[in-house]
This record gives structure tokens, C-alpha cells and sequence, in this order.
């Protein structure tokens, strides 16, 4: 749909987009809650002892995503220069408001799930393809998007640190260059679906003056979780949770190659808040959504 489209125009897209996406939940998602409910209600039973979900549950959620994806609705909200759906922002907001409406929270093969913000049915920038890869190599379209788009292979994004977090110019993960790979040291924490990325979107200082300066100098790498030095064994428990898909990555003279940059050097910063930004549309839409569904409830009772 282009940027020109009515206001009109983008709410009967949405509603068509919408009741496809429902009957897929009801069809292919439901079933699969039925079939773990006790697993699902039992944390005990829910996570190994590493903090990370039992392998039925994970295989479980990729074959959500996978076929979401196929279905049409995981990449619906990337833009279609890089193969997604290209749905408009507002979109967006209204297909999420009216699916938390509809199912609530604490839905893991939904989404926001307790101690899971992921979602297998619908990509967001903690996790699949979405506008941080407008701007990258030909390696990266050619080697990574492919596996996102499908649902096969998930992201995550690799910006908070102990002593940086909403002040995105306190990062301490630096990045030298060395011929034509980068090696970044550092430590990312609270990243969310750290215990499971394929790959992670890595931001670091590329230019120290720079970035003393608020001017540039930081950069965003993806990273393969496979790389030597690369290492996310750490599941961080949250709010009384056994655990959760926030995770730390340690990352030990890490070598990336320079065509694994995503958008300019030294212009990291405009690539993350590409993602936070899109990222707030989502979380705004779904608590809308799940307030409306609480106070659905309510009536309800009453």
C-alpha cells in the first residue's frame, strides 16, 4: 500500500489483513495450546534447567512462525523492499490492538507471553525482519533475510548494556577495524531472545570522538551466534519468573566481516531507533489491546 493511501483505505486493509490473521490463530496456533496446556502452566515444566523453554515448546513456536509465514502475516509489517508485507504504521497499531483485544496476555505461541515479549505470529524488530534492514549489504539480503523472512531464523537486538541502557551513548562495546573485519568486544544485557537468535544486531562504538560528541560513532553489526567469542548461555529470570527470553551476550574479540555492517558506519544510532521506534507502535497497539480485553472481562463479571 502506498504512503498515499486514505485513512479509509488502511482500515479496511487492516480489518481484511485482520480476520485472516484470527482464523489463523484459531486454526493453527489454539490447537497447540490445547496440546501443552499443562506444560504452559507449570513453569517448572515450561523451561529446562538453563532458563531455556523444553525443546517440544521452542520446536512448537518456530513451526508457529514458520507457518505465519507462509500464511502471510509474521514479515506483514517489514517494509517490501526487503520481501514483507509493507503494511502502513497505523496498520500496525490496529491489528495489534484488536489480536491482545481478542486473546489477551500470557499467550506464549501469541505472544507476550508472561516472561516472553517475542511473538512467533507477527515479527518485530526483538526478533524478526523489520526496518533496521532497509539499508544493508547484498551479503545480508542474500545470506540472512531469507531465513527471517521464512521464520526460520530469528534476530535479536543487542543495544542495552550493564551501564547503558536508555542513554544510548553510554555503550562501552567497541569495535575496531582490522582490514576488512571489525572485532568488537563488550557485553549486551537484557536483550530479548538472546537464548535463541540465529543472529544479533550488535551496536558498537566505531569512533569514540564521535560518538563523546553525540555526533555518530556507533555502528550496528549482525552478528552470527555461531561466531568464535560469541556467547549467550545466560537466561535472565524476570519479575519472579523462573526465567525468561531476556538473555546477556559476552562477546570476545569477535570477528564480523565489514559487509555485515546494517545501514552506515558510525550511523548506528538512526538504525536502532528505527527498530525502538517501530517496536513502540507494536507495544502501544497491544496495550491498548490487552486493556481493552481486561475490561472486557470486567463487564463481563459484572
Amino acid at each position: 500500500m502506498t504512503e498515499t493511501a486514505t485513512r479509509e483505505e488502511v482500515h479496511d486493509l487492516a480489518k481484511a489483513t485482520l480476520d485472516g490473521l484470527l482464523q489463523f490463530v484459531d486454526s493453527e496456533v489454539l490447537p497447540l495450546e490445547e496440546k501443552f496446556r499443562d506444560v504452559l502452566a507449570d513453569e517448572r515444566k515450561l523451561f529446562r534447567d538453563d532458563g531455556r523453554l523444553v525443546d517440544e515448546v521452542a520446536e512448537a513456536r518456530l513451526s508457529v512462525r514458520k507457518k505465519s509465514a507462509a500464511a502471510g502475516f509474521y514479515a506483514m509489517f517489514a517494509p517490501e523492499e526487503i520481501g514483507g508485507g509493507g503494511l502502513p504504521a497505523l496498520a500496525n497499531v490496529l491489528i495489534l490492538e484488536a489480536l491482545y483485544r481478542k486473546y489477551g496476555p500470557g499467550r506464549l505461541f501469541i505472544g507476550w507471553s508472561n516472561a516472553f515479549l517475542g511473538s512467533p505470529v507477527v515479527a518485530s524488530f526483538i526478533d524478526g525482519p523489520s526496518r533496521m534492514f532497509m539499508g544493508v549489504t547484498d551479503a545480508v539480503r542474500n545470506d540472512v533475510l531469507p531465513g527471517l523472512l521464512a521464520g526460520e531464523k530469528t534476530v535479536c537486538f543487542g543495544l542495552t548494556e550493564p551501564n547503558a541502557g536508555s542513554d544510548v551513548w553510554g555503550l562501552q562495546t567497541k569495535a575496531v577495524r582490522d582490514g576488512d573485519e571489525w572485532v568488537i568486544n563488550g557485553t549486551k544485557q537484557w536483550i530479548t531472545n538472546a537464548p535463541y537468535a540465529d543472529h544479533a544486531a550488535i551496536f558498537a562504538v566505531t569512533n569514540p570522538e564521535l560518538a563523546a560528541e553525540h555526533k555518530g560513532g556507533i555502528s550496528c553489526f549482525l552478528v552470527d551466534a555461531v561466531s568464535p567469542g560469541y556467547s549467550a548461555d545466560t537466561v535472565l529470570p524476570i519479575m519472579g519468573h523462573v526465567a525468561s527470553d531476556c538473555g546477556m551476550i559476552t562477546l570476545d574479540d569477535v570477528r564480523v566481516s565489514s559487509d555485515r555492517l546494517l545501514g552506515e558506519l558510525d550511523q548506528g544510532f538512526q538504525i536502532g531507533m528505527l527498530g525502538i521506534s517501530e517496536g513502540r507502535l507494536m507495544i502501544a497497539g497491544g496495550c491498548v489491546g490487552m486493556s481493552e480485553w481486561a475490561l472486557d472481562r470486567s463487564l463481563e463479571y459484572v
